[in-house]
Parts: C-alpha cells; sequence; structure tokens
C-alpha cells in the first residue's frame, strides 16, 4: 500500500511547501500528493486554492498571480509557494526524484499542459498519477501524456447520480486507471466493482488513527494521510 504524503507531511509542516516534502520523504514515504495551479506568467506553483488574498484585499483568482508574488508568499515556519520546477530541481540534486511517486490534483487542461512538458524534461511522466474530478478531462490528458496514470477522484454527487454500475462503466469508457474515493463515501460494492475490471483504488482523508483502520480494512492500493510518519513508524495501527 502506498501511502502519500498529503500535501506533504502537512501535520507538521506548511502545505504543499519543500519543508512538508522534505519530511515526508524523512519519514520514509515515497509517494507524495499535491496540488499545481498556473501562474500569471507561465509558470507552475504547488498550491491549493483557487484565489488568493493579496494583502488582505479581495481574493483574486490563483492564476492572475505571478510567479514573483508566490515565491515571496509567506505560508508559515518560513515557507514560500514553490515552483513545481523547482521542487523538482530540488530532488534531482539530491538524486531522488525518479524515485518519488507524486499524485497531482490538476484543475484543468493548461495546467497538466505544462506539466506535461515539465515532467519530460524531467523524465518523471511515468512517476506521476494525474488526478481530476471530472473524468472527462483525463482523456484529453492521456492523449498528451501517455506515459502518466489517470486517477478520477469521484465525489458524492456523481456516486450518488450514477451509482456503482455508472461510476464503472464511466471508468471504462474514459479509461481511468485508479478511482480515488474520500473515506466517508467508499463502500465494499464500490471497490470489489473497481477491481474486478483491474483497477486501482486509492482512499483519501486518511488523517487520524481511527480512519486508517477503516480505510486499510478495503485493503486499497494507496492512502493520502497528513501524517504519513504515524502510519510508516507503526505510531497508528491498522
Amino acid at each position: 500500500m502506498l501511502v502519500f504524503a498529503h500535501r506533504g507531511a502537512s501535520g507538521n509542516a506548511p502545505d504543499n511547501s519543500l519543508k512538508a516534502f522534505q519530511q515526508a520523504i524523512a519519514a520514509g514515504t515515497k509517494a507524495l500528493e499535491s496540488d499545481v495551479r498556473a501562474t500569471l506568467d507561465g509558470r507552475l506553483v504547488f498550491f491549493h486554492d483557487s484565489t488568493v488574498k493579496v494583502r488582505g484585499k479581495i481574493p483574486v483568482r490563483a492564476s492572475l498571480i505571478p510567479a514573483s508574488k508566490y515565491l515571496t508568499m509567506d505560508i508559515g515556519e518560513g515557507e514560500y509557494v514553490p515552483l513545481v520546477s523547482d521542487v523538482f530541481e530540488h530532488f534531482q540534486r539530491a538524486g531522488l526524484l525518479h524515485e518519488i511517486t507524486w499524485s497531482l490534483d490538476i484543475p484543468g487542461n493548461k495546467e497538466f499542459n505544462r506539466l506535461a512538458r515539465i515532467s519530460n524534461q524531467y523524465g518523471i511522466a511515468k512517476n506521476i498519477f494525474a488526478c481530476n474530478t471530472t473524468s472527462t478531462a483525463l482523456v484529453h490528458w492521456r492523449r498528451v501524456a501517455p506515459a502518466m496514470l489517470f486517477v478520477w477522484s469521484v465525489r458524492i454527487r456523481q456516486l450518488e447520480h450514477l451509482g456503482v454500475n455508472g461510476v464503472i462503466e464511466t471508468c471504462k469508457k474514459r479509461h481511468v486507471d485508479v478511482l480515488n474515493i474520500k473515506l466517508a463515501d467508499v463502500t465494499q460494492d464500490l471497490v470489489n466493482a473497481a477491481r474486478n475490471i483491474g483497477m486501482k483504488v486509492f482512499i483519501w482523508d486518511v488523517h487520524d488513527e481511527s480512519k486508517l483502520k477503516a480505510a486499510t480494512a478495503f485493503k486499497p492500493d494507496a492512502i493520502y494521510t497528513n501524517h504519513p510518519e504515524k502510519v510508516i513508524d507503526g505510531t497508528w495501527k491498522a
């Protein structure tokens, strides 16, 4: 079972910061989850929110903020919002980049196309799980970067609308590699149905010991947690 460090070791360090990624690696996982956003000037940053408050003013769309602003945006503990390329370069210099598996939430085609170029530059496309809540986005992405794996982060409204059979038929139609399900929404029927067509199952929102026990009962291929160190060192018992 892969243990993805959700936004890095975000239980101990600022979300999506280089420090959070480093702490996750130090804890023993080589699987990192994060979010990417495009900047005004065409760079990619590891950043979750779709808007940014600039000097406490009205929130501005993240895509309207230049990279230079992100690089000086204090997110706590002396950390700043990092460029995707800078983080990749950091781990490249450390000799670790090709050992790391990335699960990246990508909001749209613009961000994905830029990520595809960067991942090809570093030769790590095969190490990336590209995630979106819309299965149709994955169809375009597969054409652009066929070496990646593609993850449908299905939401409860989709599960309620489609049902188990509808979700599985959509996965087959869109050639989805992984079904990513929130712990509160996962059912054994859905897990079994996904496995029956050869899909992997990831479970997210596994942020305490009780949730770890509940998630591992489904025998997922991966979980997402803010505390990878507690899962890996056995502090939390599954």
